[in-house]
């Protein structure tokens, strides 16, 4: 039994008595503390929001994918308490859940996370709450965080990607046993898949007609053998041209790759690194206009010989090279050595 007083507002005064039998108020006391406890324990992040769309309820997981309390959820709209992502658009799907009742299922989404400053990626549904009046109270929604697996589809789709790469630079680098031809297949074999801009320096020393010597010290001499980019740009200024032999200093990058034999990785190029990336300063006032903002050096060797070096630079593509691009570039210059090696122990015979 519950008993209550209600006062009118004549100020007259009534009781009101509720019976209910201990079956069914056990049953409704179950089902409520199994809710609660659903929504207290649930992996799925779950909220609930009013018709302005502020937070009601939060439950724990997704205090966890947001990265903020239920504090600072309460009473606030989700681009109040996610600032950091795009949410406009998913404000204006709720609303529309709000208006029509349809729900929104499963949706996909991506974006940084500042309390770790990784990416992460979930999937939501917005659910319209009602009463048994059909009275809208407001607005369901259910969080579930599919990082893990975005992360692994991301991964296998750049393996897949490096595959065809090497495959694609087996069937097209090396046609001929014509140097330029062949440092020109590696350059688009490279461009745009791993690089906007793609230069082949050679070894002056190592082709056949040179003058100079492989064991000459001071700077090395370089041939410029090919250049590809994947749109016009002021790089290709700043690039030297295509045939001409220039002396490489020793604290050039591309210089110190061939020099030591190793990959020179630069994931976000600052205005210092450009100086050590362009042959003087106007190149480098041309890179900086460019854009470049990632750059990678890799030498080709065949044969336990460097014979020159792979020069990769990033200007559209807003991903910085990582060590996973070194790799492949890597495989592909192994691979596209051997050729121009061939081609260039042919031109050897040929010009004796």
């Amino acid at each position: 039994m519950r008993n209550m007083r209600l006062q009118a507002s004549s100020g007259t005064w009534y009781a009101l008595g509720i019976a209910s039998s201990r079956e069914t108020l056990q049953r409704v006391e179950r089902d409520v503390a199994l809710s609660a406890r659903m929504v207290d324990q649930a992996p799925i992040g779950l909220a609930v929001l009013d018709q302005d769309l502020r937070y009601v309820l939060v439950n724990p997981a997704l205090e966890r994918i947001n990265g903020v309390p239920a504090a600072g959820h309460l009473g606030r709209t989700p681009g109040e308490v996610l600032p950091h992502l795009d949410v406009a658009a998913i404000e204006d799907r709720m609303r529309k859940v709000l208006a029509t009742g349809r729900p929104v299922l499963e949706e996909f989404t991506t974006g940084h996370m500042p309390h770790d400053g990784g990416e992460h990626a979930w999937t939501s549904s917005f659910y319209r709450l009602e009463d048994q009046a059909d009275r809208v109270l407001g607005l369901a929604i259910s969080v579930i965080d599919v990082t893990e697996q975005y992360r692994q589809s991301l991964a296998a789709a750049r393996a897949r990607r490096r595959l065809a790469l090497i495959a694609d630079a087996s069937i097209r680098v090396g046609t001929t046993l014509d140097l330029a031809a062949t440092a020109r297949e590696l350059t688009e074999v490279i461009v745009p898949e791993v690089a906007d801009v793609a230069a082949v320096d050679l070894l002056d020393a190592l082709l056949p007609g040179a003058a100079g010597n492989p064991n000459d010290e001071g700077p090395p001499a370089f041939r410029a053998m090919a250049l590809k980019t994947a749109h016009p740009t002021p790089a290709t200024a700043a690039a030297d041209p295509v045939g001409e032999v220039t002396h490489y200093h020793a604290h050039r990058l591309v210089t110190q790759a061939a020099v030591g034999g190793h990959p020179v990785l630069v994931p976000r190029v600052s205005p210092r690194d450009l100086a050590r990336i362009a042959r003087n300063d106007h190149a480098a006032r041309l890179l900086e206009e460019a854009g470049v903002h990632s750059y990678l050096a890799v030498p080709l060797i065949a044969r336990g010989q460097v014979l020159g070096v792979l020069d990769l630079k990033r200007t559209r593509n807003p991903a910085p090279f990582d060590h996973d691009d070194s790799l492949l570039v890597a495989e592909l210059a192994a691979r596209a050595a051997v050729a121009i090696d061939n081609a260039r122990w042919y031109q050897h015979q040929r010009h004796t």
